[in-house]
């Protein structure tokens, strides 16, 4: 498990590590943005591809390229602990230089966080992450594209701020995994609720946990560690936000 600090989210985040810049390297053609005005300037990535949180997420991806199992890593969760805001933000970007790659991506709001993924992106009205979970019409239609080419948004949904706690994997394997038949990647922004890995993390490959400097415990973060662990969620790292 590697520790890093960086400063992303700028001025949100602190000082930006080396980065892996694999992207740049091989040539790799950007998805280009069909409405910027639609996107949030926390969305770094959509607009520089040399940008803090652009760069890190370039390594996230990398490190999920690369990472150790059986099967490769389609589905990985950016989970938020005492850092909801920076946890979205970098969720958001991670899905962005995943579509700039060409990869059908889906970028799936389980926060029910003060910052939405719909806020990110503008998009259309949804019912949502909620929506999906509960009826019986297929997922896809409560998915809404982005200005992003290749990227697309299930958003919370209205509803989700009351649930999220009880968000289980069952129904979330059932009803929102299956959207991988569609979509080559899906990125999921989730937030510990009370400290406590989402029970949906059963159901994802793996997960980058955003703590907060000086404020969340490495009690917590060793409890988290060790919750993905036993639900054979893969931990791609740690990042430490300021």
């Amino acid at each position: 498990m590697r520790i890093r600090s960086t400063e992303t989210l700028a001025p949100v985040l602190g000082p930006e590590p080396p980065a892996n810049d694999e992207g740049t390297a091989r040539g790799e053609v950007r998805a280009p943005v069909d409405e910027p005005s639609r996107i949030s300037v926390l969305v770094e990535a959509a607009f520089d591809h040399d940008a803090p949180l652009a760069r890190l997420a370039r390594s996230l991806r990398t490190s999920a390229a690369v990472a150790d199992g059986d099967m490769p890593i389609r589905s990985v969760a950016l989970l938020g602990v005492d850092a909801p805001v920076k946890a979205a933000a970098l969720a958001a970007n991670l899905a962005v230089v995943y579509a700039q790659a060409g990869s059908p991506t889906l970028l799936v709001d389980a926060a029910a966080g003060k910052v939405t993924q719909a806020d990110l992106f503008a998009t259309a009205p949804s019912e949502g992450l909620t929506g999906a979970l509960i009826a019986s019409a297929p997922a896809m239609q409560f998915v809404r594209p982005t200005a992003v080419r290749h990227l697309s948004v299930l958003p919370a949904g209205r509803s989700l701020a009351d649930t999220a706690a009880s968000l289980d994997a069952a129904p979330f394997h059932r009803r929102i995994v299956p959207l991988l038949e569609t979509f080559d990647i899906m990125i999921v922004s989730g937030s510990l609720h009370h400290h406590e890995v989402p029970a949906f993390c059963a159901a994802i490959d793996a997960a980058v946990l955003v703590v907060q400097r000086h404020v969340t415990q490495l009690q917590i973060i060793r409890q988290a560690t060790e919750r993905l662990r036993q639900l054979d969620t893969h931990l791609l790292g740690v990042i430490v936000a300021d």
